[in-house]
């Protein structure tokens, strides 16, 4: 049964701390206590204004029942705003801390917001059949979800909560980066690859992305939950790049190349590619393609003939140490290094920070180096304007490519040669060969398990890691895959072509055969209608060929009579 007014006023003598609420909030606090007409309790709020005696609306009234019943105050402005009130809050932290535990992961950014949608949506429900509990004829809106970008930061900073780089790359590699699988490499890959080869012709290739600033994935955390993330603050940035190096043993590097986010050179860019300081590509996204590597490896072809022609041996054969980027999956760029000489032996799965001399010792200091460099020259900006036109350099954007593609010139002529790029092969046991060196790594985790003998190789797309790439063998498995995998795109862009056909729609109008005086509108399929006209041609046909068929028999016949008479 509902209150009336009499109750209504008597419940309201009652209720504890009604002096401090306002009369829309003290509306919620009874609809939410008793079932009560929301016509009755919005004529009966004009008495709580006694100077205006003006009436609190139904909207109002329901819009601060489901505040309340989301266990917020109707009230407090700040409070409207929070999506989930603090014990859908409490279970989300709880929940935080229990991935941890239970997955051994940490959730991030977008996986809290999506656990908090979920907690909010059940709320949302269950307020909703509380509201027509209470006002049985109110129309229900459907659900939507806020965006909870803004809630998230509030959220992280209420309960102290720590963000970081996501540990996903982290646990890989401590299932990877294993003793025995450092051993396997060594002992199956890397001696039969480098045999009789001189340092000169050991060389190691890799892609690093060349910018002020990087962005990681954020993480969520509790304080007291262990974690191992890697916090970064870093200048900002116009504009990025990848930038693929390439050293060998003997400290000789290899001109480097960008590739640039870009369709065309920019025209402040030429300058290092007339002095021969770098090479430019371009990609939509920045980073390397199998196309890119392919064209790449050309020239690391002529680089080794260089070296050859240098060191007086055209015969040599030179060894390159690469990871398991899926754009060394191209058969036409391992077919080039093959014919050019050059074994391509590829590092084991997530374990190029300990068997990769780039990431191990050149990496590190060129990032360094390269921040260093840019905010020295962007804050001097003389060398832009002696080496690039006035047209050319107008703009801040031309001035920052300008600027970080020098810096990382510079900035590899310092590490990425000589002493530097020596030393990375030897604390690596790439060059001489010693797995002892690897195996000192504070970072390689003691472990009988060897995670590449663990992997099945798929018979459809076969896996390059821990090989020696530019094998016959693995070339004529990608060769085979790759013929396969554009049968069956074919395949299936044809069967999409020939379904698109069928489905597609088309109005014609159709004269029946057994209503010829009333012409009827049909909506046939194309197929359909092909089948409805070759019916018709084909009925045409068969009255077409009885008629002449009885034309023919009534010809004979006729001559036969003639024939009679005659006779």
């Amino acid at each position: 049964m509902r209150l009336g007014a009499q109750d209504i006023e008597r419940f309201y003598r009652h209720l504890p701390g009604r002096a401090n609420m306002s009369p829309k909030k003290v509306c919620a606090v009874i609809a939410l206590a008793r079932p009560v007409s929301i016509n009755a309790l919005s004529v009966w709020s004009a008495k709580l204004d006694p100077v205006t005696a003006k009436p609190v609306s139904r909207q109002v009234i329901k819009a601060a029942f489901l505040a309340l019943a989301a266990g917020k105050d109707p009230d407090n402005k700040s409070e409207r705003k929070r999506h989930l009130n603090d014990e859908d809050e409490k279970t989300l932290v709880r929940w935080i801390d229990n991935q941890k535990m239970l997955k051994s992961m940490t959730p991030t950014r977008g996986e809290v917001i999506a656990q908090a949608k979920m907690l909010h949506k059940k709320r949302w429900t269950a307020i909703q059949d509380l509201l027509l509990s209470r006002f049985p004829l109110t129309e229900l809106k459907p659900y939507s979800a806020p965006d909870m970008v803004g809630w998230y930061l509030m959220f992280v900073g209420r309960h102290r909560l720590m963000t970081g780089r996501a540990i996903t790359l982290e646990d890989k590699r401590q299932i990877c980066g294993t003793s025995a699988t450092v051993m396997h490499f060594f002992k199956e890959v890397l001696l039969p690859a480098i045999a009789d080869v001189p340092p000169w012709a050991m060389n190691n290739c890799d892609e690093s992305m060349v910018a002020a600033t990087e962005k990681n994935v954020k993480v969520v955390y509790s304080p007291t939950t262990k974690h191992y993330a890697n916090l970064r603050k870093e200048t900002a940035s116009t504009f990025h790049c990848t930038c693929l190096v390439s050293i060998n043993a003997a400290g000789t590097p290899m001109v480097p190349l960008f590739i640039l986010p870009l369709k065309k050179v920019p025209p402040e860019l030429e300058a290092f590619v007339r002095q021969d300081e770098c090479t430019l590509a371009g990609h939509e996204s920045g980073w390397i393609s199998q196309k890119i590597f392919r064209d790449w490896c050309k020239l690391f072809v002529e680089h080794c003939d260089e070296q050859r022609a240098l060191h007086n041996a055209p015969d040599q054969r030179c060894v390159l140490l690469s990871d398991g980027h899926n754009s060394r999956e191209d058969v036409e760029a391992l077919k080039i290094l093959k014919e050019g000489n050059v074994d391509l032996v590829v590092f084991p799965a997530h374990t190029t920070h300990l068997l990769q001399p780039l990431d191990v010792c050149v990496m590190s200091p060129f990032k360094a180096r390269l921040k260093r460099h840019f905010q020295q020259h962007r804050e001097s900006p003389g060398l832009i304007d002696y080496y690039v036109p006035k047209e050319h350099r107008d703009t801040q954007a031309a001035r920052d490519r300008f600027v970080l593609i020098d810096s990382a010139i510079q900035a590899l002529r310092c590490v990425a040669s000589g002493p530097t790029a020596r030393q990375a092969f030897i604390c690596t046991g790439m060059w001489p060969r010693c797995p002892k060196a690897a195996l000192d790594n504070d970072r390689v985790v003691q472990s009988d398990r060897v995670y590449e003998t663990e992997v099945t190789p798929s018979a459809d797309y076969p896996r390059i890691s821990c090989c020696i790439a530019t094998s016959q063998t693995l070339i004529d498995a990608l060769t085979k895959a790759r013929d396969a995998r554009i049968k069956k795109q074919k395949e299936q862009e044809a069967a999409a072509e020939a379904k698109k056909r069928k489905e597609d729609v088309l109005p014609v109008r159709f004269l029946l055969q057994d209503v010829m005086d009333t012409l009827l509108p049909f909506t046939f399929k194309r197929g359909d209608l092909a089948r409805a006209m070759k019916a018709e041609q084909k009925k045409l046909d068969q009255k077409e060929a009885k008629e002449k068929a009885k034309e023919a028999a009534d010809a004979s016949k006729a001559a036969a009579v003639s024939a009679v008479v005659e006779i």
